[in-house]
């Protein structure tokens, strides 16, 4: 895959400008949650260093990493919509029955499919 810059390469100056003036905006005009927006965009950013560096390798785990890059990315499009829920979730709430709760099980899903790196 061969990918083109140059068709935007004329509005780098305006979107840098645009994305900073944005960014600047959000920590003044909504001061509401700020913590959870901040883990929002570390997730996208975890996400894109996680797809980008698995691109280029050729394997089944590329598959495995990348799904789970697109679930962080999902999860911070969830969170940057309602980031209330994060703080409900944490400790706001009423604890959830054991057996109906999907932290454990996802943990032990994960810790299933991929294997200890080293």
């Amino acid at each position: 895959m061969n990918e083109n810059l140059e068709d935007i390469a004329r509005y780098k100056n305006i979107l840098i400008i645009s994305f900073a003036v944005l960014g600047a905006g959000c920590c003044i005009f909504a001061q509401d949650y700020l913590a959870v927006r901040g883990l929002t965009v570390v997730l996208l950013l975890l996400a894109f260093v996680t797809c980008e560096t698995a691109r280029g390798i050729p394997s089944l785990w590329r598959d495995a990493l990348t799904g789970w890059a697109y679930v962080w990315i999902l999860s911070a499009l969830w969170l940057s919509v309602q980031p209330w829920r994060l703080r409900n979730w944490i400790g706001g709430s009423p604890p959830p029955k054991a057996a109906s709760n999907p932290q454990p099980w996802a943990g032990l899903a994960w810790g299933v499919v991929v294997p200890p790196l080293g």
